[in-house]
């Protein structure tokens, strides 16, 4: 090829792509010229080889790399695996899942320790989470069986949580209604009223309200307490209506055995006034039955003369035999009886409250059964029943339209038993008296003494018989007396 690069010494070029060559000017004189001296180099097979070496490099090299490349995804693999063994049980511990026990695939002394240390973490929250279970489990225990009702509420009013007692007071035993209010079952008591200092840790009473709708006495007691950064009440509710039922029929007991012992007095002096009364009103019956002797001898005396006199002659009688049925009520005699049928007594009685009907402006309507059967009874006592139900309708009537009073005596047999039913149109039985007009002095009356029902269901079981109460279903009140018929009878 052409020399290129010359220089002043030397000059070299390349021929091909693998040769070298250098030429060097020799100092040397020749007939011709001169002399050069002319250097080649073949670079092919040293390119070979360096092709070669580079092959086997770059194998090796992709070899080495994916040895590498396996090494690391295995690696990364077996990390991956020991991390989500790790990772596994560290959820189960942080869902709650403490019984599932944690058995580690790695044997990595690093992962095998870190394994181990997550397991006995685990058994720790196990034996904690049971120690708390148990002592849950004792609490809750404890507020179930304690009798009175624990009930938790904020500063609004609003039930947080109660035991089985509270739902039992207030619900019969039902599930906690939802957004339930303490004033739901307290009417009368606000939580905004506890600013005071003094309506805490001490026992109250309210008065509460049941699901079905009927009212008890509770008593409350209250503490505050902390939760979760907010302030909430701690009630402590035990129902005393018994207890105060009991309380006020002591305290009712101890009236009625104060007004019993002035009553004996008084039926000691009844007993001494009984004596001394009775002799003037004989002596006033003696008088009136003469004055009608002397009357009748008379061809002019007026009809309503003899009639007055008789009528007071008749009073004083009732009057005497009164007196003689306190003194024998006091002193416990024996009852007289004699054979007398129902429609006698009623017509016998009528005449001895005539003027107290007069007065209170009523008609007495009767509706008597023919034909009744005799009984056997005393006759003064069993009108002492009937006059007082009827003193007693009339005063229930006072308040009723006079176009509406109406008194009805009904007698009615019914087989073993005779039934006398005085009926009135007037303003019924009170309620807080429905249970109890038959206990010895309660009365819905201000002058009442409360002894008159209580006597007569006395002489009527004294008889055998019954006294009872009922509201009329156009109002007013039936009172029915039953006697029984007599051995006779009833055989015949």
């Amino acid at each position: 090829s052409a020399m290129n690069n010359l220089h002043e010494d030397f000059a070299y070029g390349q021929h091909g792509d693998a040769v070298y060559w250098i030429a060097l000017p020799l100092d040397i004189a020749a007939d011709n010229g001169t002399y050069t001296l002319l250097l080649g180099y073949d670079e092919s097979p040293i390119d070979a080889d360096i092709t070669r070496l580079y092959s086997h490099s770059m194998r090796l090299a992709a070899l080495y790399l994916g040895l590498v490349l396996v090494t690391a995804i295995a690696f990364s693999r077996y990390l991956a695996s020991a991390l989500r063994q790790l990772g596994t049980a560290a959820h189960r511990i942080a869902t709650g899942r403490y019984h599932e026990k944690f058995v580690p695939r790695n044997t990595a002394t690093e992962i095998v320790e870190l394994s181990n240390d997550l397991e006995n973490m685990r058994e720790e929250l196990v034996n904690r989470g049971q120690q708390l279970g148990e002592q849950r489990q004792y609490l809750r225990t404890l507020l179930d069986h304690i009798a009175e009702g624990v009930v938790t509420f904020n500063f609004e009013g609003v039930v947080q949580a109660c035991n089985p007692a509270a739902l039992d007071i207030f619900t019969g035993g039902s599930r906690l209604p939802d957004e339930l209010k303490i004033s739901d079952w307290l009417p009368d008591f606000y939580p905004s009223d506890l600013t005071d200092a003094g309506d805490l840790r001490v026992a109250k009473s309210y008065l509460g309200q049941r699901q079905d709708g009927g009212f008890i006495t509770v008593e409350v007691t209250l503490t505050p307490i902390e939760h979760q950064g907010q302030y909430e009440y701690l009630a402590l509710i035990r129902d005393i209506s018994e207890r105060k039922r009991l309380e006020d029929e002591r305290r009712v007991h101890r009236e009625d055995l104060a007004h019993a012992r002035r009553l004996s007095s008084l039926g000691e002096m009844a007993a001494g006034l009984a004596h001394e009364l009775n002799q003037p009103l004989a002596a006033i019956n003696l008088y009136v039955q003469g004055s009608l002797r002397r009357l009748s001898i008379l061809q002019q005396c007026p009809e309503e003369i003899k009639s007055s006199l008789a009528s007071a002659s008749m009073q004083a009688q009732r009057a005497g035999d009164i007196i003689s049925q306190i003194r024998g009520f006091i002193k416990k005699t024996p009852s007289k009886n004699t054979l007398t049928d129902a429609n006698t007594l009623v017509r016998e009685t009528l005449p001895l409250v005539e003027t107290e009907l007069a007065e209170a402006t009523v008609t007495a309507h009767l509706d008597l059964q023919k034909n009744l059967p005799t009984l056997m009874l005393d006759r003064l006592q069993i009108k002492q029943i009937l006059v007082n139900l009827i003193s007693n309708g009339l005063e229930a009537m006072e308040k009723t339209a006079i176009e509406n009073r109406r008194l009805t005596i009904r007698t009615r047999c019914t087989g073993t038993d005779v039934t006398i039913a005085v009926e009135d149109q007037g303003s019924g039985i009170p309620e807080d008296l429905a249970g109890q007009i038959f206990t010895p002095f309660a009365s819905g009356k201000a002058t009442g003494m409360g002894l008159g029902l209580a006597i007569s269901r006395t002489i009527a079981e004294e008889h055998a018989g019954q006294l009872n109460a009922n509201a009329h279903t156009g109002g007013g009140s039936i009172f029915t007396l039953t006697l029984p018929i007599t051995e006779a009878e009833v055989m015949a």
